[in-house]
């Protein structure tokens, strides 16, 4: 860029220029505001001074004129004075304080972003399913219309209750919310609404499961071995009830 004596820009010129791995040229070849990775550099000084001012970079020295704050124990490195960590052509250090590899840092933006849909995507469709399978699920009275307590509806109930699914394991981080938040992605929310008879059977079966581990043995023994046709009428002779084996999902409360 061409400039005047208040370094106001008076326009872009064309022009390249050649230094050493480590961004040394001779000062006096330099005929532009900006140098060496598009820092300034200070002829008085023969570097650059990176982080506004933080400390100074001696491109012949290849070393820095002072110690990082941030060494040797934090993100500056094991040695203070050392720059872009002994390797100038893949990374880049503006700040003076961390050197980092340019492409990579754009391979992990993207990376983290696929990352976080993919999350995202996965605790909807594992939340949708969630609610559509307890949607379909629906328990049965454990008592009749006389208000007694029928067994056989109870360990029909029992069956549908091992078989409720739990809720999803995964979940979302606040970031992958406020992501979700931010590119207006809908999430997904887990149903908590109450299933009806669900409380009140769990209770029952606590009570009788011995009387349900009886009834589960008689199904058992009288289910008919694979691929083999048995009469109904056979069954109705068991003590298992007739209306126990009733093919009507209406009706058959209990298979």
């Amino acid at each position: 860029m061409s400039v005047d004596r208040a370094n106001s820009v008076l326009g872009i010129g064309h022009g390249s220029m050649k230094y050493s791995p480590y961004g040394y040229i001779e000062s006096d070849s330099l005929s532009t505001l900006l140098a060496f990775s598009g820092q300034r550099f200070d002829r008085v000084l023969q570097g650059y001074v990176l982080g506004n001012g933080y400390r100074t970079y001696n491109p012949r020295l290849r070393r820095f004129t002072s110690p990082d704050t941030l060494s040797p124990f934090e993100v500056g490195g094991l040695n203070p004075y050392a720059y872009c960590l002994n390797d100038p052509i893949n990374n880049i250090d503006p700040s003076g304080h961390k050197a980092f590899n340019l492409s990579k840092s754009f391979k992990n933006l993207f990376g983290r972003k696929a990352k976080k849909i993919e999350r995202i995507n996965n605790y909807n469709k594992s939340a949708t399913d969630f609610n559509n399978e307890r949607k379909e699920m629906g328990l049965f009275d454990p008592f009749d219309e006389e208000g007694n307590l029928d067994i056989y509806r109870l360990y029909r109930n029992r069956n549908l209750i091992n078989k409720m699914p739990s809720k999803p394991s995964q979940t979302l981080s606040g970031k992958d919310k406020a992501y979700a938040a931010k590119h207006e992605k809908t999430l997904e929310d887990i149903s908590n609404d109450q299933i009806p008879y669900l409380k009140q059977s769990k209770d029952l079966i606590k009570e009788h499961s011995i009387e349900l581990d009886k009834i589960a043995k008689d199904v058992e023994y009288w289910k008919p071995s694979q691929g083999a046709q048995q009469n109904r009428n056979i069954r109705s002779t068991a003590s298992t009830p007739g209306h126990f084996w009733f093919n009507s999902k209406r009706t058959d409360k209990y298979d």
